[in-house]
């Protein structure tokens, strides 16, 4: 350890007595709303709620949303939350102004937690931090909810350990929070060499290692108040004694990028920044090879078309790219294709990525890749028309005139893992690839040999229109 490791240690300690005064506790604000607050702080229920939905909104937003639920429920227990249907929930969640930014996702994940509370934790949110638990058992119960990952999971410990004075049987596994904030001051000042969630996470054990998240609070406040992203406050810095100044240094997230445009963002600049697209949201190789091969036989298409059929040819190149955005989340990574794929720490590796982002954006691949889209802000006729050419949709796309869903839906099918293949050796893949997929979601196999026909029809029907299948390749 260097000394100048534990002289910012020592600092953020000393900070960390100055910002309790402030704490949540004392001027009990989570939120800007004073009834939001009290409920917070006195209903166990509401405290769980909001961890859950705290992401991709701010923080006051998010912890607002158990009382607004409430107003418009009408009620506010686990049981009649768990047995609210989906319908009614999204319908609550998307009732302007929306309550999240994802409605849909959030609603359906604030059902399933509920009934997850009622069959781990006898219907009492409480019963997951309460009753003299270890702090790595209080961590992991959070950590067992869909939607919580490590950042909520710390946060939520050291909430209840610090401001609500709930009693643990140590503090050891309350690590630090893997925050915007708190990753920013600890590279900027030198603790860390690079925006990594383990470095962040074992510079903080080796720091404070009977309770990592100590310095949690009093980090997370100077990166937000202090060491902002843009034009850092320096010379008013607690740290500014022992900081290494590292300003030019940003966490990935906040690296300019046409991410930064608020305007919706074109069929245009999405291709021409596809590659950023697909690392900030971690898509693996494999997808992304598949979406750009997607891409390049919706340019043949075109071509072989172009006489007959009259397309927005940047919007369907788009849509070709990044059709496939979310669909990390379907991968068996323990399955043999994806051993023979990938090498173990890269299953690993993959295998964590998959649960961040089913975290953050839903649990399923075409839910994650809306979420995805909507927050990249991409214009609306990309979404609608990844949203019309899914393959459970593929009878209606067939029926309909809409060439631009045809050309999306059958340059997809035209793609497997060897590369371009014609129909036949397409849907013989998929059929092998997704049995399991198919049985567990009771897809019978009458309807799937309907769609599978209607690829077929699909491609008679681009034939009339000049498409040599043929010559894609």
């Amino acid at each position: 350890m260097k000394k100048t490791d534990l002289a910012i240690n020592d600092a953020l300690k000393k900070f960390s007595t100055r910002v309790a005064v402030q704490s949540l506790k004392e001027q009990k604000q989570f939120t800007s709303e004073k009834s939001a607050d009290k409920m917070i702080w006195n209903n166990d229920l509401a405290f769980f709620i909001a961890v859950l939905l705290d992401q991709n909104i701010k923080a006051e937003k998010a912890w607002a949303i158990p009382y607004h639920l409430k107003q418009r429920l009408g009620y506010w227990s686990v049981k009649k939350i768990a047995n609210t249907s989906e319908k009614e929930m999204i319908k609550l969640f998307n009732t302007k102004p929306k309550l999240h930014r994802f409605p849909k996702t959030m609603a359906l994940r604030t059902i399933k937690a509920c009934n997850k509370i009622i069959s781990d934790f006898q219907g009492k949110a409480k019963n997951i931090w309460q009753g003299n638990k270890t702090s790595k058992e209080v961590y992991g119960n959070f950590k067992s909810f869909e939607g919580i990952g490590q950042k909520k999971a710390s946060m939520a410990t050291n909430i209840l350990a610090r401001d609500f004075k709930i009693r643990f049987k140590d503090k050891n596994n309350i690590d630090i929070s893997y925050d915007v904030h708190v990753r920013r001051v600890f590279l900027r000042t030198g603790l860390i060499k690079r925006d990594d969630k383990d470095q962040v996470i074992n510079m903080a054990r080796q720091l404070n290692p009977e309770y990592p998240g100590l310095i949690d609070l009093a980090t997370w406040y100077i990166g937000k108040h202090y060491c902002k992203s843009q034009n850092p406050l320096c010379d008013e810095c607690p740290l500014k004694t022992v900081c290494q100044k590292k300003i030019f240094l940003n966490v990935k997230s906040e690296t300019k990028t046409f991410f930064e445009n608020k305007k919706e963002i074109d069929s245009r600049t999405i291709i021409k920044n596809i590659d950023s697209i697909y690392e900030k949201f971690k898509v693996p190789n494999n997808i992304r090879l598949h979406c750009k091969t997607v891409a390049e036989v919706i340019k043949q298409i075109i071509s072989q078309t172009k006489k007959n059929i009259e397309v927005d040819k940047n919007l369907l190149i788009a849509g070709g790219l990044l059709h496939d955005l979310g669909n990390i989340i379907k991968i068996d990574f323990k399955s043999d294709l994806a051993k023979q794929t990938y090498s173990k720490k890269q299953l690993h590796e993959l295998q964590m990525v998959k649960q961040e982002i089913i975290e953050k954006y839903g649990s399923s691949p075409d839910e994650g890749t809306k979420n995805m889209l909507e927050e990249l802000n991409v214009e609306k006729k990309i979404i609608f028309l990844l949203e019309r050419s899914r393959w459970d949709l593929i009878e209606e796309v067939m029926n309909k005139r809409n060439y631009e869903t045809k050309i999306l839906a059958y340059a997809d099918y035209r793609v497997s893992p060897k590369g371009i293949v014609n129909l036949k050796e397409r849907l013989e893949d998929l059929k092998e690839r997704y049995k399991h997929f198919h049985f567990k979601n009771k897809i019978k196999e009458k309807q799937i040999q309907k769609r599978n026909e209607a690829y077929f029809k699909i491609e008679e029907q681009l034939v009339k229109k000049g498409l040599k299948p043929e010559l894609i390749r």
